[in-house]
């Protein structure tokens, strides 16, 4: 409102001519990025609550056989669904699913910036069998029961996403 007012006002107070006065060229403004928090506790408690969400809609993804896993979508990017579409397909196409549920034993924060929060994660699948068709486990005897994730996180809209998952072999978090 007062963007209309004041050029109003000026116009009025400079009287009126026959010229017309000259387009002015203002650069667009470009909006500050809000960050996602300010504070670090608060950073670690939003990531590691977006990262317990994705794990669990990750985890029904494969104790369906693979089924729909588009429902993933609102916790990842672009990249992050195409990924979870071929380890979807790879497990339909095996005919293996899940048993048990991933749990999230521990996190820690690594970054916290203006647009991303990198978080350390503990993820205990100690509880986690992956079968085929017949019952038999696929899973590797020598597989741990806690593995280090490092997952680097972003806002789209009023969530944070998932840009990266990796396996994470800095110090470890599970310990």
């Amino acid at each position: 409102m007062a963007a209309v007012l004041v050029p109003l006002a000026i116009a009025a107070l400079s009287g009126c001519t026959d010229a017309p006065s000259p387009a002015r060229s203002h650069p667009a403004a470009t909006p500050t990025p809000t960050p996602i928090s300010t504070s670090d506790a608060d950073a670690l408690a939003a990531a590691t609550e977006a990262y317990k969400q994705y794990l669990a809609v990750i985890d029904q993804i494969a104790q369906d056989g693979g089924k729909d896993p588009d429902r993933v979508k609102p916790y990842v990017d672009a990249a992050g669904l195409t990924h979870e579409r071929h380890e979807a397909q790879r497990l339909a196409g095996a005919g293996a699913r899940q048993i048990g549920s991933t749990v999230l034993a521990a996190t820690s924060l690594q970054v916290n910036e203006a647009q991303r929060v990198v978080i350390n994660a503990c993820q205990d699948v100690s509880a986690v069998q992956v079968v085929d068709s017949s019952g038999a486990s696929l899973v590797a005897k020598d597989r741990p029961d806690e593995i280090p994730y490092q997952a680097t996180f972003t806002r789209r809209g009023g969530s944070l996403v998932m840009v990266a998952d990796e396996f994470w072999s800095g110090p470890d978090v599970c310990n």
